[in-house]
This record gives C-alpha cells, structure tokens and sequence, in this order.
C-alpha cells in the first residue's frame, strides 16, 4: 500500500541516501523506507551499460571460421574484460594474443562464420 498524497523527492540525483538518525513515528519511519525504494527502483532504470561502466560496444564484427579478427576499440587502454552480448553463426569465440590500448583479437575456433556484439571493459 503506498501513500500518494505524500511529497516524492527526486533521489535518482542523489549519490547516497541520507542517514535517519532518529525516528518518531511510524509514519516518518514508513516514509524513509519508501524513499529508499523509490531511490532503488529509480537507479536501477537508469542504469546503462557503457554509460555506467568504463566500457565500449562494438557491434557487427564477423570472424570467419578458424581465423582471428583483429577488432578496434577507442577505450585507449587494455581492456580487462570481453562479454559477447549477442552472436548468430556456430562460431566458438576465444581470446587471440595481443591485446593492447587500440585493439582485441578474437579468433574463431569453430566450423562456421560468427558474427557478433561485444563489450569489453576496463578494469
């Protein structure tokens, strides 16, 4: 049950909710604790993959069965982490050797051409 005539503050700015130091009813109690959800449902909207994180998504790259692409990324360093969001094709995708500010390699293991949308991360 949610009480609407209550005023709503727009914590979706705020970094930290405030501490409570004290409470002196239930009311003011049940109205810190619908603060807090609405702060928790209004992040969890608001959250984004590359706009949240240190992280690039690249999109469309195809590797060729047995062969290792070469893939451009602007983090301008050397990622930490690879995540394939999506991929169509029977590929096996591994990682290739030589990482480096610019650049992933990625090499097809499988039988069949891959394509896909990749994340890579920075630490």
């Amino acid at each position: 049950m949610t009480d609407l005539t209550r005023p709503r503050r727009n914590l979706a700015s705020e970094k930290d909710l405030p501490r409570v130091e004290s409470i002196d009813s239930l009311e003011e109690a049940k109205s810190h604790l619908n603060d807090l959800i609405d702060a928790v449902n209004n992040r969890g909207k608001l959250l984004g993959i590359t706009k949240d994180t240190d992280s690039a998504i690249i999109q469309g790259v195809t590797i060729a069965a047995s062969a290792t692409e070469k893939i451009r990324h602007r983090l301008r360093v050397v990622p930490k982490y690879r995540i394939i969001l999506r991929q169509s094709g029977g590929g096996a995708i591994i990682d290739g050797s030589g990482w480096d500010a610019n650049y992933v390699y990625l090499t097809n293991t499988g039988a069949s051409t891959a394509t896909i949308t990749l994340l890579l991360l920075k630490e």
